[in-house]
């Protein structure tokens, strides 16, 4: 009798096979949630809080194609609504402060409210921190975090662009704040500024890179390599282990990667990502950078595993890329600063680094 030759690929399929009614039942728990809040989301509106962003986060791309009504499209925000720019004017005197202007960029699944601070919280976010000093006009940016970066890129450039045609005389210095995919998007808008030959980077003096996967995402991966790893066993449209981790839209699939540009993603074709190497997007000249990275691990503890996993969901290394060494300024200068104990969402609410942003600003006390 012929003996029969070892799979790997078989072995795993009979292993999963034991698994797949657990994998199905999440998936169908799931799709029957996902079915029972679509026929609620016709209810839903632009400025519905909290969920909204989170959707557009989940499904901005294909609900761009759809023209749906809770559809976000990017703009400045003032008391949780848009506000255009030819309002700004109305509320702030961009005159003031020596025409010193601050634009704060939210990450993944948020919106402006996740810089400020309400009355019934016992921290204080950076916004609103930043607020308190008066040293600048500080305003907040909202953006569709489904749609791919480099999509955002543009029009936050755009925007940028606008803003500072509309009142050139009185702004004389731009400063970026930005949180994890805030983070790229801003750099991506960088990029286009140059490409565009958009003069509003011309003001840009500093970028602080708070918590941003500047390499990509680890944890973005992992669903990505999941889903990849799964479909290659079985590439049936059946598979209900690949379908569960491959809810994602085009910007949390340029995340796992740290895509800035159009051509990484076009050049993505038939699932082959990890093949593909992002566009490196070197700092801009004449400008300072400030990259901050949390750690859920004190800083004494040599555990490599905490090193890796940094902030929970973004490695210190990507945090603290290399891309930012000295030998790739041609001049301003690049801080880095790690935070232990610090997670994604506390380096938002942190003295320490509330404390550091200041410091950089040149608003020490």
């Amino acid at each position: 009798m012929e003996k029969k030759t070892f799979s790997i690929s078989d072995w795993f399929k009979n292993k999963l096979d034991k698994e797949k009614d657990s994998f199905q039942f999440l998936n169908d728990k799931l799709k029957m949630l996902k079915d029972e809040f679509k026929s609620h989301l016709d209810e839903l509106k632009v400025d519905s809080n909290l969920v909204v962003p989170i959707l557009n986060g989940l499904h901005g791309d294909s609900m761009a194609e759809k023209g749906h009504p809770a559809l976000i499209k990017i703009s400045f925000r003032y008391q949780s609504r848009d506000i255009s720019i030819e309002k700004l004017k109305e509320t702030f005197d961009f005159s003031k402060h020596n025409g010193k202007v601050i634009i704060m960029v939210h990450g993944l699944m948020n919106d402006e409210s996740i810089w400020q601070s309400d009355p019934n919280d016992k921290v204080e976010w950076l916004g609103s921190a930043l607020e308190k000093k008066q040293k600048a006009n500080i305003l907040y940016i909202r953006y569709n975090t489904g749609l791919h970066i480099s999509e955002n890129g543009r029009l936050l450039s755009n925007l940028l662009q606008k803003f500072i045609e509309a009142y050139q005389t009185e702004i004389k210095e731009l400063c970026i704040i930005s949180h994890s995919m805030g983070g790229l998007v801003s750099r991506s808008a960088c990029y286009y500024a140059g490409i565009q030959s958009q003069n509003w980077i011309s003001l840009l003096k500093k970028v602080f890179l708070i918590g941003v996967p500047n390499e990509g995402s680890y944890l973005a991966r992992v669903a990505y390599m999941t889903q990849y790893f799964f479909r290659k066993i079985d590439p049936s449209e059946n598979d209900s282990v690949a379908k569960f981790f491959d809810v994602r839209s085009n910007g949390i699939k340029d995340l796992s990667f740290a895509y800035l540009v159009d051509e990484d993603w076009q050049n993505v074709k038939d699932g082959n990502e990890k093949n593909i190497k992002a566009t490196k997007i070197l700092p801009l000249p004449n400008v300072d950078y400030y990259l901050i990275a949390g750690s859920v691990t004190e800083e004494k503890n040599k555990n490599r595993i905490f090193t890796f996993f940094g902030d929970g969901l973004v490695e210190k290394e990507s945090a603290l890329s290399e891309l930012f060494n000295t030998n790739a300024m041609i001049s301003g200068k690049v801080n880095m600063k790690l935070f232990p104990n610090e997670n994604h969402l506390t380096l938002l609410e942190s003295k320490e680094v509330s404390e550091f942003i200041k410091l950089g600003l040149e608003w020490a006390d």
